[in-house]
């Protein structure tokens, strides 16, 4: 006695198909998310290190700003943007070997050069060794020496979009502190990673701003 044998249709088949192959793009989908996502992720973190390390090194020099006496409590401030209080150039003194005269690596500064035509050619630049004891714009020719005043960031990994300098005039009432005397400096810093500037977008951008404390109380001029 013979049984018969019946496969499945071939709509069965058809119907089979098509699940397996909606459950498979699910899948790849799920698949291709976890993996924007975690690019997504490491990217930001990639990003904010880059940006730390600009900040910190901005940061530690800017706080010294004004340290020993007469000549050196003087900051500068130029290059306005707009109405806001914000500057991109900041200019300043310290005592680095304590012998109460202006040598020539004691004028310090950072500069945010703006390239107008193609926001990755942007510089953060730091002012290390003037040999203009009395610089005090950022209009000097010095500034585009890369010796004296190098770029302080990778422009093939970093972009800069914006540096924003804020002094904070002190608000207390002590005979003995002269008007305009600046005691903190807000840093303000916005970039994208070289190659995704195409987008603004929140996930393609970062902003950090950071507020350094000037204790040596430099005198705005």
């Amino acid at each position: 006695m013979f049984v018969k044998q019946q496969g499945l249709s071939l709509i069965e088949i058809l119907v089979t198909i098509a699940i397996g192959v909606f459950l498979l793009g699910g899948a790849s989908s799920l698949g291709l998310f976890t993996i924007n996502n975690t690019y997504a992720i490491n990217h930001k973190a990639t990003l904010q290190q880059e940006m730390d390390n600009i900040l910190n090194l901005i940061s530690n020099d800017i706080a010294r700003a004004g340290f020993s006496t007469n000549n050196f409590q003087r900051i500068w401030l130029n290059d306005q943007i707009g109405t806001s209080g914000n500057f991109k150039c900041i200019i300043y003194r310290y005592d680095r070997n304590s012998n109460s005269a202006v040598d020539a690596d004691e004028t310090r500064g950072i500069y945010f050069n703006v390239d107008t035509t193609n926001a990755k050619n942007n510089e953060i630049r730091i002012l290390r060794n003037s040999d203009l004891a009395s610089t005090n714009n950022c209009s000097d020719a010095i500034w585009s020496d890369n010796d004296k005043a190098p770029v302080i960031h990778n422009k093939q990994s970093i972009t800069i979009n914006s540096l924003n300098l804020k002094p904070h005039i002190t608000n207390l009432t002590n005979s003995n502190i002269p008007a305009n005397t600046v005691d903190s400096v807000e840093i303000s810093l916005t970039a994208t990673q070289t190659g995704r500037l195409s987008s603004t977008s929140d996930d393609q951008q970062l902003t950090i701003t950071r507020t350094v404390q000037l204790r040596n109380l430099p005198i705005k001029q």
